[in-house]
C-alpha cells in the first residue's frame, strides 16, 4: 500500500523493489501510479475511491435486520457480487445487515470495525432480480448509521470508480472521496 505524492513515493518504492522485486498485490494512489517500479504496474489495475463520512443519515431503516446467520447469504453474494471481498466467514465482520422479503434475503452488506472504531461498509449486495428498488440505499443507510456509532464517529468504504450509481448513492448519504487508488494482484 503506497500513499503519498509520487515524488516522495518513487524512491521509497524503488527501495522496497530492491528487496522484493514483485509483491503479491499493490495498491497506490492513482496520481502516483506512474511512479511504480518496473514490474509493479499492471494494465488491469482497478481504480477505486476511498470514501468517508461523519454525517448521520436522517432516514431510519426498520426493514433492515441482522442477517449474518442466514444460510442464503453466500448465495446472495454469489448472485449479486461474486467478487466481494466480504464473505460470511470473513474475519473482523461486526455484523451483516440486510433485507428479507418472504423469507428470502434480497439485499445485504457487512460492517467491519477497524482498530480505531471506524466502521467500514463492505460487500453491499442486492439480488440482481431486485435491483432498482432502493434496497442498496436501505442497507447502506443502516450500515452507515451503525458504523457511525463506533468510537471514531466515522464510516468508510471503498467503491470502484466506474460504479457511478453507487458513488451517487454514497454521496447522498454524506460520503466524500478522500483518496483514489489503483490496485492489482501481480502474482
Amino acid at each position: 500500500m503506497c500513499l503519498g505524492p509520487a515524488e516522495e513515493l518513487a524512491p521509497l518504492m524503488d527501495g522496497v523493489a530492491a528487496l522484493h522485486p514483485r509483491p503479491w498485490r499493490i495498491t497506490v494512489e492513482a496520481a502516483a501510479y506512474d511512479a511504480l517500479p518496473p514490474g509493479w504496474a499492471h494494465e488491469q489495475a482497478t481504480r477505486w475511491d476511498w470514501m468517508l463520512t461523519r454525517d448521520q443519515p436522517a432516514e431510519p431503516t426498520p426493514q433492515v435486520v441482522e442477517v449474518g446467520d442466514r444460510a442464503d447469504l453466500e448465495a446472495l453474494l454469489d448472485a449479486g457480487n461474486p467478487g466481494s471481498f466480504a464473505r460470511s466467514d470473513s474475519p473482523g465482520i461486526e455484523a451483516w445487515l440486510g433485507v428479507v422479503e418472504d423469507d428470502r434475503l434480497v439485499a445485504a452488506g457487512a460492517l467491519n470495525r477497524q482498530h480505531d472504531g471506524t466502521g467500514q461498509l463492505r460487500g453491499i449486495t442486492v439480488l440482481p432480480s431486485e435491483e432498482r428498488r432502493g434496497l442498496g440505499r436501505l442497507v447502506s443507510t443502516a450500515l452507515t448509521r451503525r458504523a457511525l456509532a463506533g468510537a471514531s464517529g466515522t464510516a468508510s468504504l471503498g467503491v470502484y470508480t466506474d460504479n457511478a450509481p453507487a458513488i451517487r448513492l454514497y454521496e447522498r448519504l454524506g460520503y466524500r472521496t478522500v483518496h483514489t487508488f489503483r490496485s492489482a494482484v501481480l502474482s
